[in-house]
């Protein structure tokens, strides 16, 4: 993971460089090196530049003998309401992106036309709102992962949960699907999301060039 970690830095970091050095004569220019080296940043702190090793979680805190004889009925009810903890989270991310493709796509559609109709100046005022939505995006981009981050911790507490019951459910699904590993049997969606907020801010740089390329 150290490894994999350090080309990925290594890879975001000669991106950054590449597109600095391309737009370098364009006024939001320290936008879009703001944007990629946030980028570069938050790689390296979500798959661990600095790993540190994984640490067993205490889950338990009673024995069954200790707890007495609704210990069965609760693990299981407590396993209920976590499950549906974690289907929540994954609600509120779709939701989410629901919310920022919307908003997205109403922005595109509108720098279209101030296009257009030339309205938007290639002045420093005229890279403004091109500045902020590529902030947006960056917003977007770091709220998907910190969804991701959270569902993973949770779902690692479901599979910690499942040894303690009959069936583990959860646990044979992630096996079976390859455990993330296997992108031809399964490619988790967190992994496609993540790369639709960088997509728009590249509409959004390709409409900042068009409008200095027409002036």
């Amino acid at each position: 993971p150290r490894r994999f970690a350090s080309f990925l830095r290594l890879s975001t970091d000669a991106s950054a460089w590449f597109f600095s050095s391309l737009f370098r004569s364009l006024p939001f220019y320290h936008a879009v090196c703001l944007v990629f080296y946030g980028v570069s940043i938050n790689f390296t702190v979500q798959y661990g530049y600095c790993m540190e090793e994984e640490r067993t979680v205490l889950l338990t805190r009673q024995t069954r003998e200790t707890y007495g004889q609704e210990y069965d009925k609760h693990l299981f009810e407590q396993y209920k309401l976590y499950v549906e903890m974690a289907d929540r989270v994954s609600s509120r991310r779709m939701l989410a992106n629901s919310f920022f493709v919307g908003v997205h796509t109403a922005l595109i559609a509108a720098f279209a036309v101030l296009l257009k109709e030339r309205i938007l100046t290639p002045t420093l005022v005229g890279t403004v709102p091109f500045v902020s939505v590529l902030l947006l995006c960056f917003l977007w981009w770091r709220i998907v992962a910190s969804y991701r981050q959270l569902n993973s911790g949770k779902f690692k507490v479901i599979h910690e949960i499942e040894q303690l019951l009959p069936l583990a459910p959860y646990k044979a699904e992630w096996k079976i699907l390859g455990e993330g590993k296997n992108l031809k049997r399964y490619r988790p969606i967190t992994h496609v999301e993540n790369w639709v907020p960088l997509c728009f801010g590249l509409l959004y740089i390709l409409l900042g060039i068009a409008l200095f390329v027409k002036a």
